[in-house]
């Protein structure tokens, strides 16, 4: 168990009460003084956070986290490990879960549809990016004070795409025993139908209040998941328990193949069955509810807080409160946007303001239809290896690479890639190179330890940092060992990595900052003697990967061990082929179901073949294209409009900038001049 940490400050964050606690961990609220915000900080125990395949994992997955940026996931801010733990902040939601509401009873029919929606509009996002959760349950459906619902806890989530045949790297039973899925309990694969069964069950205690297999051993309980269906609801409307039974059976079936293709049609079926309940008409609900609940109903329609009306109705606030909880009852729902919805479902409300409107519609139509595609394109960002799906055009190069870090040379051990500004270096590191040793293109590279950094202006302390990230043990001496002598790598390495032969990856991103930011010649030759002796050691465990802009290559040869490293072990990053750009603009499209017009991808390869710092104004472009799609077509009109790729981040930078006042722009005038740095 974790001590009560509560009046800890971690980083920038004040921890306050302790609201959850586990086996694993435990979750505070905290405040984040510096802009006024509350967060929730989920930390997990040394003893698994410094498990070394947690390690190897942790930051990957915590970019897969973050990269799922939708209405009902729960957001992750930051997220960092050390010895002492692993910590993953949240947004804070006041509502409680699904686990806490349920033990106030069961939800009604509407209320689950509702959720589910969401829910299942949720995980339907996360599937479309090849993340399976493997852990629904009621506790990970946290809801705000409206009621509406956001799952969360995607901490033990894997992003398949990186996966061999679909497995755990543990190959080991992972989910709460209680909502865990035949194939998991079997250790078998996973797909998107594993979260749907675990759905399925938490659906079945909504609206019973009660688990399935309640009054169970957990072995029990094990067994009856692998091999007995779920008892049948009784106790419900006649007119839906059937279909509500029915839709409850298929979703747990014991064979994946036997369940819904998709969440979505889970949540439509739902949807569809509870539509045929036995509503109370518009005259009994409104002879039901008092005429103060009327009015208190139109002020929640027209966005008002329960503070604005009490003021307006000039009541106590807990008395509002206390009428809003009637009006809940008699209309079957859990939130204000529930409220609403069934309020204007029964016309028991004049149509309030615009954006109340469009506050309830877009609830009740984001489950029509297709889904929204996300934006698979990058903009102005690097690519991270959670983008590894998106990342196209190098395909060739990625496998040179892994070839050359396999050859069985004195120097093998390190590489350079070397191109202009704007080839997409990083992008290629990160996305590339380092996806695929996660994959095991290399013997055993599945289980290297990867961890990149930027040389700052003191390199030695971003080495320390970057290094601590990976220590599962506390290693204060870290920098007394980086400092002894140019052997300081090599021990510190020994030191952090565990003793089963696995390797570090150091990634050194934008080593031209060595000579732009480092100012003491002394710090930066022990930093690269560090590098060198770590990787031309006969028994090192170490490899170092660095990215250099093209017009600082003349920089490292200044010095001669150092320079023979790069002169013999460089790659450089050439622009990308125009094969190469058609790839980049239609591989992502083409994953997320989108098409280009006849014509499009010839017009913006003409435009990018050769121009020099192509990629980062391609990919802005393509973000800007996206964001004006016809459907699921992106067109040649929109792509003029935005001022085509080369012109269509100058636009944007020019409308920025004349909307800004006088002192606006000089302030902006100033502001990149000082990003200028002289060569």
């Amino acid at each position: 168990m974790v001590d009560n940490l509560q009046g800890t400050l971690l980083k920038s964050y004040k921890l306050e009460e302790r609201i959850g606690n586990g086996g694993f961990g435990a979750v505070y609220r905290a405040k984040q003084p510096t802009i006024g915000r509350e967060v929730a900080v989920k930390i997990i125990l040394p003893g698994y956070a410094n498990n070394a395949d947690f390690i190897r994992r942790f930051e990957s997955e915590a970019h897969l986290i973050a990269r799922l940026e939708h209405p009902h996931i729960t957001p992750l801010h930051d997220f960092w490990r050390d010895p002492d733990g692993a910590y993953l902040v949240m947004r804070y939601l006041k509502g409680g879960s699904v686990r806490d509401a349920l033990q106030d009873g069961s939800f009604e029919l509407s209320a689950v549809s509702q959720l589910l929606d969401q829910i299942a509009s949720a995980l339907d996002f996360a599937h479309r990016n090849n993340v399976i959760h493997r852990d629904i349950k009621p506790g990970n459906i946290l809801l705000d004070e409206d009621g509406n619902a956001y799952l969360a806890d995607f901490g033990i989530a894997k992003d398949l795409a990186g996966l061999t045949d679909n497995k755990t790297a543990a190959d080991a039973v992972v989910g709460s025993l209680d909502y865990i899925s035949p194939e998991q309990a079997r250790s078998e694969p996973v797909t998107s139908r594993t979260d749907i069964y675990s759905l399925g069950v938490t659906l079945y205690e909504m609206i019973t209040g009660i688990h399935p297999f309640q009054n169970t051993s957990s072995i029990e309980r094990l067994y009856k998941h692998i091999n007995d269906p779920l008892p049948l609801i009784e106790k419900l409307d006649p007119a839906v328990q059937d279909e509500i039974n029915a839709i409850i059976q298929r979703a747990t079936a014991k064979d994946p193949a036997h369940r819904y293709p998709d969440v979505l049609a889970l949540a439509a079926a739902f949807r569809e069955g509870v539509r045929r309940v036995v509503t109370p008409t518009e005259q009994n609900i409104v002879e039901q509810l008092t005429y103060r609940e009327q009015e208190i109903l139109q002020c929640i329609a027209d966005g008002l807080s329960n503070k604005e009306i009490a003021n307006n109705l000039f009541i106590s606030e807990p008395t509002v409160k206390w009428h809003v909880r009637q009006v809940y009852r008699k209309l079957g729902v859990r939130s204000r946007v529930q409220a609403v919805i069934r309020a204007r479902e029964l016309d028991l409300i004049v149509s309030g303001e615009r954006d109340a409107n469009e506050r309830v519609s877009g609830v009740t139509t984001s489950m029509t239809g297709l889904p929204e595609p996300e934006n698979p394109y990058k903009g102005l960002l690097a690519f991270q290896p959670a983008d590894h799906m998106d990342f196209f055009g190098r395909e060739e190069l990625i496998d040179k690479l892994v070839g050359r870090m396999a050859e069985n040379h004195a120097l093998g051990r390190f590489l350079a890639v070397i191109g202009p500004s704007g080839s997409g270096k990083s992008s290629f590191v990160k996305a590339g190179l380092i996806p695929a040793l996660w994959a095991g293109k290399l013997p055993g590279s599945e289980k290297w330890f990867v961890v990149d950094m930027l040389p700052g202006a003191h390199p030695l302390d971003e080495l320390e940092v970057a290094l601590t990230r990976l220590a599962a043990n506390q290693a204060g001496n870290l920098r007394e060992q980086l400092t002894r002598d140019e052997r300081g790598l090599l021990r510190a390495a020994g030191l952090i990595l565990p003793g089963d032969g696995s390797e570090l990856v150091l990634i050194v991103d934008q080593f031209e900052e060595l000579f732009t930011l480092v100012n003491n010649d002394d710090e930066r030759i022990q930093f690269m003697n560090l590098l060198r002796t770590a990787v031309t050691e006969t028994r090192s465990r170490v490899r170092v990967v660095i990215t250099l802009r093209a017009d600082f290559y003349d920089r490292p040869l200044r010095y001669p061990e150092f320079g023979e490293l790069v002169r013999q072990r460089m790659e450089t990053l050439l622009p990308l082929t125009a094969k190469g750009l058609e790839r980049a603009i239609t591989g992502p499209a083409e994953r997320v179901g989108i098409r280009l017009e006849e014509g499009l991808v010839a017009t913006i390869v003409g435009e990018m073949n050769y121009q020099a710092g192509a990629l980062p104004l391609l990919q802005y472009a393509l973000t800007e294209l996206f964001e004006r799609r016809d459907g699921r077509r992106l067109t040649n009109q929109a792509y003029h409009e935005i001022g085509g790729a080369v012109g269509a981040l100058a636009k944007r930078a020019d409308e920025v900038y004349l909307s800004l006042d006088a002192v606006g722009q000089e302030f902006t005038r100033q502001m990149f001049l000082r990003l200028v740095t002289l060569g």
